[in-house]
């Protein structure tokens, strides 16, 4: 039997479709946001975009990069970047199987643990230098806010950036206006969003007695993710990431980033918020009549694995990317990591060019 051919949408389609689904329907619409959505959430002209996977050692054609890489505290990380670029590009441009990698290789590799507070400054910079003017979440969340009203909808997004969060808290549609200063408004109202793989404003808080007691990097790392309490500080999206350690009489007071690298089955046990997180995601999108997943392409295989069986057949699915998806899905990995789970007849390829493009179909 021959699979079904593949279903591409326009953008005017895309539109009519979108504000009918959400204007009728009572189940959930969740939008799933990847690396790509935040390198995209601005026009290219933006001086401080997020970089894409591809682009997190390269300073010539990333600004935030050729910022970050060069602070002393990433002294280490700039003289390893030619090994990692190359390892990166090995596991197909796939941080999360890169990073997996090395932890299995070595539990003990205190690079895993450097590059966990290299992206926290990378996403930090990017979050303090957003662009909020030309912004395609703002587009998106507009729109959605229209069409859905009170109805439920959620965004799930992949990314540890903050600029989801700002660019919702900017719009002054809600009332009462989201602020995001706490974990609980996180979920409080509509669009209710969840951070999947954790975020820079969420911090894994400890304190040592004593200055003999100080902990490494690696250390704090292998701290939190044998945490069970799913316990967390979050710190309100316009703050300033705080410095690791800070001193407090003889103790020392540490902030680390609950940054979620999926190292499933790697790390035993794992922190909670991950799975708490997933069940989460699994319980949304089983309920959900649209998900639209932008610039994401299901790298993590663990969250694949959770959705499959609890989708509902009837579900619509529409994958938004680049022109290259677009051009050619089943060369493209988010389409062929996605079919593996979701019937290929419910799902749809957007015929536009990035967020941009789909946000402005909007």
């Amino acid at each position: 039997m021959s699979e079904p051919q593949i279903k591409f949408i326009t953008p005017d389609n895309a539109a009519q479709k979108l504000r009918l689904i959400c204007r009728e329907s009572a189940k959930d619409v969740t939008v799933i946001f990847g690396a790509g959505a935040s390198r995209g959430y601005s026009r290219t002209a933006h001086v401080y975009v997020p970089p894409t996977v591809a682009e997190l050692f390269d300073e010539r054609n990333n600004n935030v990069v050729s910022e970050v890489l060069n602070w002393q505290k990433h002294d280490e990380i700039r003289g390893l970047k030619s090994k990692i670029q190359r390892s990166i590009k090995n596991h197909e441009n796939n941080l999360e199987k890169y990073l997996s990698f090395i932890y299995t290789d070595n539990p003990e590799n205190n690079l895993f643990s450097l590059l966990i507070i290299y992206l926290q400054d990378i996403f930090a910079f990017a979050s303090a230098n957003l662009d909020l003017d030309d912004n395609h979440y703002k587009s998106l969340a507009s729109a959605m806010f229209d069409w859905r009203g009170k109805r439920p909808y959620w965004f799930l997004s992949f990314n540890y950036d903050t600029i989801l969060e700002q660019s919702v808290a900017d719009l002054p549609i809600y009332i009462p206006s989201r602020s995001f200063k706490d974990r609980l408004d996180y979920t409080s109202a509509f669009p209710k969003i969840s951070k999947i793989h954790g975020s820079i404003n969420f911090r894994y808080v400890t304190e040592t007695k004593g200055l003999v007691s100080r902990l490494s990097a690696h250390e704090l790392f292998s701290q939190m993710m044998k945490d069970q309490t799913d316990a967390h500080e979050t710190l309100p999206i316009e703050t300033s990431i705080p410095n690791e350690i800070v001193r407090n009489g003889e103790n020392l007071k540490y902030s680390f980033p609950l940054m979620m690298i999926p190292i499933h089955e790697k790390v035993s046990p794992e922190n909670a918020y991950f799975k708490k997180e997933i069940e989460n995601a699994k319980k949304v999108i089983s309920n959900s009549a649209l998900v639209i997943a932008v610039g994401y392409n299901f790298g993590d295989e663990r969250f694949l694995q959770e959705l499959r069986g609890s989708i509902r057949p009837d579900t619509e699915f529409l994958l938004v990317g680049t022109q290259s998806l677009a051009n050619n899905p089943t060369l493209h990995e988010s389409y062929q990591n996605i079919s593996k789970v979701w019937s290929l007849k419910e799902i749809s390829i957007f015929q536009g060019d990035g967020f941009g493009s789909f946000a402005d179909s909007l």
